[in-house]
């Protein structure tokens, strides 16, 4: 990651080292118990479960707002989360997309 401010952070004794840089428009694999769960459904299924990142929270509020990468419209009916405990595949980490659509995970 080209972020060197934040590669490495330590708190309260912990070290934290930055692993993805989550940005709008960046896509979202769910998982529900184990990221490998995913590994083992057909891409039909991986579509319903990706979904694209459409803003970031208000100040004060630490949300993400994510949509179905298949919604279209431009009503402002999101899927809010709190950003610990993300159970999310990230693309260009975890999964790559090629041009006819279909999921192919990183090693």
């Amino acid at each position: 990651m080209n972020e060197p401010y934040y590669n490495k952070i330590e708190e309260k004794g912990i070290s934290y080292n930055l692993s993805a840089v989550i940005k709008v428009g960046l896509r979202l694999l769910k998982w529900n118990n184990t990221p490998e769960e995913l590994y083992h459904i057909s891409q039909d299924e991986l579509s319903k479960r990706l979904f694209v990142v459409k803003k970031f929270n208000s100040v004060g509020a630490d949300r993400l707002y994510l949509k179905s990468h298949i919604d279209g419209s431009n009503d402002n009916k999101f899927i809010s989360l709190g950003i610990t405990g993300l159970n999310y595949m990230i693309e260009g980490r975890d999964f790559e997309i090629d041009e006819l659509g279909n999921i192919h995970f990183v090693d």
